[in-house]
């Protein structure tokens, strides 16, 4: 006969609660400092995990399959930056002041 472990919905209302209190006290902390970072954050069981999602932008070369080559830098993985944003330029349209525009 199989045993099935007990989930938390099992539990007694107050073992839940108490569960619940305990998993905040231990956790948010950590939780508030990494979704400041932009990390993601996701609860496992009684655990967390937490992820930078930067770590989508990097992949193995395509050219070498992570080997390394030319394409690649030799490091055999790919960074794929977001574009940056554009750096303001300034205009001088009038000698007291200086005006900025965006240039693509």
């Amino acid at each position: 006969m199989d045993q099935i472990s007990p989930q938390i919905h099992d539990r007694p209302d107050w073992l839940a609660r108490l569960v619940e209190r305990l998993d905040h006290w231990l956790f948010d902390a950590e939780d508030a400092r990494a979704k400041a970072r932009g990390w993601q954050v996701r609860r496992r069981g009684s655990g967390r995990v937490y992820r930078d999602p930067r770590w989508d932008l990097v992949h193995a070369c395509a050219a070498c399959a992570g080997e390394g080559c030319a394409a690649c830098d030799g490091i055999g993985v790919i960074h794929d930056l977001p574009e940056p944003p554009p750096i303001p330029q300034p205009r001088e349209s009038a000698p007291d002041r200086v005006r900025w525009e965006v240039r693509p």
